[in-house]
């Protein structure tokens, strides 16, 4: 039975950090594998309240350009895209326990660690049966939460921390998003006020990877 973490997120899209983190939280937890589980765009648009997301084929599309280069410690599963309703991760967690014969533990960061008191179902349940593995983060004390809760000291037997890299550059996805809908604006303004030929012209010789 192989040691895997479940890593829930809406990967929309996919960042650099998501990858090298997950990696990284794989070596220090000596787990086989990490699971990438994507959330339905439906829920993150109606229920995250998210500006925009990446259908649910794309989101796949991009999990499986990076599982090609990393699949010697990666996986992905569309089982919650194509639930019916969007399952809570207990739920997931169960499946790939009992369905896919894997041993799962959640992985996590800080700020979703943080939610989980007011925000998440079956806590106690997934810390118990499973573990959970945390992700620091500057901006959140875990260790001070831990101590002042009496929730998360209930939990606290079941967590493991583990430390991020001092020079993770841990960019967001919805800085990503924000970026993209900047540069598609700013085409738009550029194919408004050139001639079809001089924007194609401008387009193909300078808007190119530096």
């Amino acid at each position: 039975m192989e040691k895997v973490l479940a890593f829930f997120g809406a990967f929309n899209p996919p960042t650099k950090a998501h990858v090298e983190l997950a990696k990284f939280a794989a070596e220090k937890t000596e787990r086989d594998r990490v699971i990438f589980i994507p959330s339905k765009s439906e829920y993150i648009t109606t229920e995250q309240k998210k500006n925009f997301s990446f259908s649910d084929e794309e989101r796949l599309d991009m999990l499986y350009e990076v599982y090609e280069k990393n699949s010697d410690w990666m996986l992905f599963t569309d089982h919650d895209i194509l639930s019916e309703t969007q399952p809570r991760s207990y739920e997931t967690l169960k499946w790939l326990r009992d369905e896919k014969d894997y041993d799962p533990t959640l992985l996590i960061g800080a700020d979703q660690f943080f939610d989980m008191e007011e925000h998440w179902k079956n806590v106690p349940e997934i810390a118990k049966e499973f573990g959970i593995v945390v992700l620091t983060r500057r901006a959140f004390s875990i260790d001070a939460i831990m101590q002042h809760s009496a929730f998360y000291k209930e939990i606290k037997p079941h967590v493991q921390v583990v430390e991020t890299p001092k020079n993770t550059r841990n960019v967001s996805s919805s800085w990503i998003r924000n970026n993209m809908i900047e540069v598609q604006e700013r085409l738009r303004y550029l194919k408004t006020d050139l001639t079809p030929e001089i924007y194609d012209y401008i387009k193909e010789c300078y808007l190119y990877e530096i």
